[in-house]
């Protein structure tokens, strides 16, 4: 059997996206659905989602938006 130790965000490091995508799939069975937004390095964005309620997919732009506002506002990382 082999063991993956989780990646970890060290503080005053650059959040990685490998370190947010390994964290969020070690969370997959608890996970309903999911909406991603992807920066290229062509500066472009994509977007994706899973089957949701048009309602829930709603929800996550409006904490999107909310989020948002509060790192421009306050500052930081929302997850620090």
């Amino acid at each position: 059997m082999s063991y993956d130790p989780p990646l970890v965000h060290l503080p005053g490091t650059r959040l990685t996206p490998e370190v947010v995508l390994h964290r969020t799939m070690n969370k997959l069975e608890h996970i309903k659905a999911v909406v991603v937004i992807i920066q290229w390095d062509d500066e472009t964005f994509s977007i994706d989602w899973s089957q949701m309620k048009v309602s829930d997919m709603a929800m996550s732009s409006v904490i999107l938006n909310q989020t948002t506002t509060d790192v421009v506002f306050k500052g930081g990382h929302p997850n620090d």
